[in-house]
């Protein structure tokens, strides 16, 4: 007999060999029904996988409008997730926030989606510090 997912008898925020996790591979791809069901199941939605970032960060790289206008609408969703101390580590990882990933890979409707669902414009970049009001002028 086949147990139900429910139970969560294994890691949802378990990474792959490239340090994802399976909340990011659905936002990569634009699998919201899976989505909805790893989050309802307890997938952390602020989960930063190796270089990949957060799911809203896969959602951008994958150019899935729909995907990201859901995850930035996610209770507990943080839209100026960036950088982060690693436990246990002397180092840090450093990326850039959502909305700075957007404006360097030229995502326009990215960028439209995290504004108007209220993301930071006073946010630094992690490598640079610049705001990114003063970059978007």
């Amino acid at each position: 007999m086949i147990k139900p997912l429910s139970q969560k008898e294994f890691d949802l925020n378990m990474t792959d060999k490239s340090g994802r996790v399976p909340l990011q591979a659905c936002a990569y791809q634009g699998d919201r029904q899976i989505a909805k069901l790893l989050l309802r199941m307890g997938a952390r939605i602020n989960f930063r996988g190796g270089n990949h970032g957060s799911a809203i960060h896969t959602a951008i790289d994958g150019l899935n409008w729909p995907m990201l206008e859901f995850l930035v609408k996610h209770p507990g969703a943080n839209l100026n997730i960036g950088h982060i101390e690693l436990p246990g580590r002397s180092t840090s990882l450093s990326l850039d926030p959502p909305l700075f990933h957007a404006l360097k890979t030229r995502r326009r409707k990215a960028v439209l989606i995290l504004v108007h669902n209220g993301t930071g414009l006073d946010v630094k970049n992690a490598a640079s510090a610049q705001k990114v009001s003063s970059k978007a002028s």
